[in-house]
Formats: C-alpha cells, sequence, structure tokens
C-alpha cells in the first residue's frame, strides 16, 4: 500500500540581540516536506512500512544583511531521514465494534542534510553558521504502541504513542535529545461534514536536550502541545484527509 502526505510549516521567529548594536534578529522559517510511505504485509499479523521525506525549508531575515547568525533567502532543499518500521498486529476485530492494536519498532536513518558544525560553538567564532536543515544527521531507534476502539455510538477512537531514542553522535559532534510523541484522535462516524468523516486530533510533544560535543545545546528540549481537526474522504479505493 502507498501512501504520502505534506507537512507546511510556518514559523515568525524573534530573539533579542547577540551582537551589541547591531539590534534584535526577527523573520520567518517556512518548510513544505513532503513524505511518501510504502506498507509491505509480510503476513496476517505483521507488516513493513518504508517511509522517505524530504523538501525544503527557506530562511526570510529582516535583520541586519551582513549577520553571521541568519542569511536573507538562505535555503535547504533535498532528501531528509528514511524510517523503517515493522509492526505486529496483536488485537484485531475486522467488523463492527472492537479493538485493534499494535505494536512496533523501527530505525531512523538520516540524510546528509544535516548541519556540519555546532552553530553556537561558531557563533562564538563569529564564522557564519545556519541553526536549520532537513536531517538531524543521527540515527535512531524508536518503539510505538497504537491502539484503536470502535464502539455502538457514534465515536470511533484511539491513539497512538512513540519514543524516539538516538544511537549516538554523529561525525560532526552532535546527538539529538530522545523524544515522546502522544496522539490521540476521534472520529464522528455518524455525522458527515462537506460528504467526509470529521476528526479530532490532540498531540503532545516532549523532548530531553540536544548536545553538540557534550554540552547541551541552547534552546533545545521541548514540550509542545497541538489540538487539530479535519476531514476523511473516500475517493475510490482511496482515502484523503485534511
Amino acid at each position: 500500500m502507498f501512501g504520502s502526505s505534506t507537512n507546511f510549516q510556518y514559523i515568525d521567529w524573534w530573539h533579542e540581540e547577540i551582537d551589541q548594536g547591531k539590534g534584535d534578529h526577527a523573520g520567518t522559517l517556512s518548510s513544505v516536506i513532503p513524505e511518501l510511505n510504502l506498507n509491505i504485509g509480510l503476513t496476517d499479523n505483521w507488516n513493513l512500512e518504508m517511509a522517505l521525506s524530504g523538501g525544503t525549508r527557506w530562511l526570510d531575515f529582516t535583520g541586519d544583511p551582513t549577520s553571521i547568525h541568519h542569511r536573507d533567502g538562505e535555503s535547504v532543499n533535498g532528501l531528509g531521514d528514511t524510517r523503517i518500521t515493522l509492526r505486529h498486529l496483536v488485537l484485531n476485530e475486522s467488523f463492527g465494534p472492537g479493538e485493534r492494536m499494535f505494536i512496533g519498532a523501527g530505525l531512523i536513518i538520516p540524510s546528509k542534510n544535516l548541519l556540519a558544525g555546532d552553530p553556537f560553538a561558531l557563533g562564538k567564532l563569529d564564522s557564519a553558521h545556519t541553526h536549520f536543515s532537513l536531517s538531524e544527521g543521527v540515527y535512531k531507534t524508536s518503539v510505538e504502541l497504537q491502539y484503536f476502539k470502535r464502539t455502538h455510538s457514534s465515536i470511533f477512537y484511539g491513539s497512538v504513542l512513540r519514543w524516539t531514542t538516538p544511537v549516538t553522535q554523529n561525525e560532526y559532534g552532535f546527538i539529538s535529545g530522545s523524544q515522546l510523541d502522544i496522539s490521540v484522535m476521534a472520529y464522528l462516524q455518524s455525522k458527515s461534514i462537506f460528504k467526509g468523516m470529521p476528526f479530532l486530533t490532540i498531540s503532545g510533544l516532549f523532548r530531553t536536550p540536544d548536545y553538540w560535543n557534550g554540552e547541551n545545546a541552547p534552546n533545545s528540549g521541548a514540550s509542545i502541545l497541538q489540538i487539530g481537526v479535519g476531514e476523511i474522504w473516500k475517493v475510490g479505493n482511496n482515502v484523503v484527509s485534511f
């Protein structure tokens, strides 16, 4: 089974003055990141998913054009990470009310579109640098649990938990933090809006700090909560969501 998705992101950012007398820094960071995935059924209870991401990111900077920290129009494009996940179907009720549960484990393979040096150390040396890329350049492993339940009511709900942790630091001395992703979703089966099935998602991301050459990277580590709504449409033998 083939699938695809695209993530659009727009960040309006700002931080206070770094270089004395040159003012605060502000701008936008935009991303368009498509992902292609292939899901192969190995047996009735095992499947293998391979996902490839890529795309482009670009910076618009409104500050000093001679700044070593940011450059207006700076961009990166190409391949991102490749993710390989093996899943086992533990519970499955094909029709009517019931439960479905997957457990899985995977490997994330980085691309070469990464930061080739510690931007914070380079900044202290007054060397030009960048803070964004398409890959963190680190091999990672992941484990996950997916659980869905269909009831006699109009609500079909589920959740996905995934823990991702780095294997080792890369050749430039960077190692990413570990990350926990939690998503809870609910689908309204009895109501059609714009000829589609509406759904609600609540997602949380919790990440430990990154490190450059054994030192804690500034501004790393995060806790993020997101709430979203969308629609699912069946188009022939395909499913489209927005």
